[in-house]
């Protein structure tokens, strides 16, 4: 059976499974990222609005200072008030660009779709994906630390589950309260989710040398 992992098998190892998400649940994945992407831009908006009436306001009261000092440059109130509002909308468009970009996950998702593949082969473990490009990743059974599966809310509402993956790699979330955490290479939306961990648990106990119940 040919298959798109084949030009990065090695000699003798042989493809056990390849399973790819479910449409529907892959777009869906991101259902916690837009939700999160409409709050902060509700937010944002919010305050750029507040933030434009708060200097409409002020540059419309009666005080109007000189609009020249001493040395003729300018000293306008109004032409500061602009300036400084100008400046509050240019540092506030990179938060619009990134919750808008939130919101559209899913169809960044959907244009990643393609290249969403999964393999198990006798050997390791494949992952595909990418957006325009395609990356492959390989994770040795040796390597495989722990294992669980889950079914989220939303991988109920497509009858799915997902798989992750754990290798002992750290993460971590940064900032001044910064936590450490295990990073997980995750299998979503797989139909057959259970019957694929079970699978992954034998080859990686056959290739570890154990046996586990």
């Amino acid at each position: 059976m040919n298959t798109e992992f084949d030009s990065i098998l090695l000699d003798g190892e042989k493809i056990k499974w390849e399973g790819k998400p479910k449409f529907e649940a892959f777009i869906f994945s991101s259902l916690g990222v837009v939700i999160v992407g409409i709050i902060l831009l509700a937010m944002v908006i919010g305050f750029s609005s507040l933030a434009t009436k708060g200097f409409s306001s002020f540059s419309m009261s009666g005080v109007k200072p000189p609009t020249r000092t001493v040395n003729g440059m300018l000293d306008s109130a109004g032409g500061m008030i602009g300036k400084t509002g100008s400046i509050i909308h240019l540092f506030i468009i990179p938060f619009y660009v990134i919750t808008i970009g939130m919101i559209l996950s899913p169809l960044f998702k959907a244009f990643a779709y393609k290249k969403e593949k999964y393999a198990f082969t006798d050997r390791r473990v494949i992952i595909s994906r990418g957006f325009i490009g395609q990356e492959l990743k390989t994770i040795d059974y040796e390597n495989i630390k722990n294992s669980t599966v889950s079914v989220s809310a939303v991988d109920k509402l497509f009858s799915v589950g997902s798989i992750n993956i754990f290798t002992g790699e750290i993460g971590n979330t940064g900032g001044s309260n910064a936590a450490v955490y295990s990073r997980s290479d995750c299998l979503i939306g797989l139909t057959e989710a259970h019957e694929a961990y079970k699978l992954l648990r034998s080859l990686a106990d056959v290739k570890s040398g154990s046996v586990k119940s």
